[in-house]
């Protein structure tokens, strides 16, 4: 099926469209193009095309307005995607998209179309190291879940995101602030979801993984709960899958570091940042890693890693670590 084709079905679909949520014709037909076309395709700029021309070939005729904010943040969601896009014309996007829902009809159109903004927000905003505003929408996403489960998780969401907040405005009483919350937040999200379908990937994964990651931040030494922790992720590590495997590989690395198994680290870190396949956050948090082994016994080599830490898409809180570490530790 070709673009044009998509793109007429788009626009049919919704002249006609009398459905709500649950069951929104238009938001059932929008999710089944992103998965053709972005998810088989991977052709994140020709979906947000798609969804542009649709736009256009409605016009100013007469459908519900909810479906073409719909129709906006099937655009935002493609381009926010595409790695040519510049930070401030998404964010553009998201701030007109705001003003379009505000506008809105209550009900469960516009519930709808806020859930999937606030859903984007977080993604984008944690990739961006925009962590605030990840927060923010993460807090305003669990007000609107009707579960326990998918509240605790939106709840959680939002303190790792404060937490790497607090983690990149350098603020001690913000971050001990933050960290406290992200503890006490974990309880409550391990219990919530204990039971059903996502208590493997929260309760054993993601829960655990974001707090471990706030230890190897703020390298703090606290064994009883690093070793707790980091049974249940490495216990489960089969369970959680594949796309777990770098957030863990880190965290190995870092289980190594902390039990003085710095020679193994070198060589583990030199595997992960010469591996093309790794992401840019992977190595991100590697270089972090292999920078303090560096400072027990080689300050230029450390400097280096140090220096090779960039804010790139996922790890800006590890690189204004990496920065105000390097200032303290080696001043020029």
């Amino acid at each position: 099926m070709d673009s044009a084709t998509l793109v007429q079905l788009l626009v049919a679909t919704a002249l006609v469209d009398q459905s709500a949520p649950p069951c929104w014709r238009m938001n059932e037909l929008l999710g089944a193009v992103e998965r053709l076309v972005m998810v088989t395709l991977g052709d994140c700029a020709g979906y947000a095309k798609i969804a542009s021309l649709a736009l256009a070939e409605l016009g100013e005729r007469t459908v519900n307005p909810a479906v073409k904010v719909l129709l906006k943040l099937a655009v935002l969601n493609g381009r926010r995607r595409c790695d040519e896009e510049d930070t401030l014309s998404i964010q553009t996007l998201f701030d007109e998209a705001a003003r379009e829902i505000d506008m809105l009809e209550k009900g469960p159109h516009r519930d709808r179309c806020f859930s999937f903004f606030l859903y984007q927000q977080q993604v984008f905003g944690s990739r961006c190291g925009f962590y605030g505003q990840a927060s923010r929408a993460a807090k305003a996403t669990a007000g609107l879940s009707a579960k326990p489960e998918e509240r605790a998780i939106s709840m959680y969401l939002a303190s790792a995101y404060a937490m790497y907040a607090a983690i990149v405005s350098g603020v001690q009483e913000e971050i001990n602030t933050a960290f406290s919350d992200l503890q006490a937040e974990l309880l409550h999200l391990q219990a919530d979801v204990a039971d059903t379908a996502l208590e493997i990937q929260w309760a054993r994964g993601n829960g655990p993984i974001h707090l471990l990651q706030a230890m190897t931040l703020l390298g703090i030494i606290d064994n009883d709960t690093w070793i707790a922790h980091m049974h249940v992720v490495a216990s489960n590590e089969v369970a959680l899958g594949g796309a777990f495997a770098p957030g863990i590989q880190v965290l190995k690395l870092e289980n190594k570091r902390r039990c003085g198994m710095y020679y193994e680290v070198r060589q583990d870190a030199s595997v992960i940042i010469d591996d093309d396949k790794q992401s840019s956050a992977t190595k991100a948090w590697t270089r972090l890693i292999l920078a303090r082994t560096y400072m027990l016994d080689d300050k230029v080599a450390a400097r280096l890693q140090y220096a090779l830490i960039k804010p790139v898409p996922d790890a800006h809180m590890v690189w204004a670590v990496a920065a105000r570490e390097s200032a303290v530790l080696l001043p020029s």
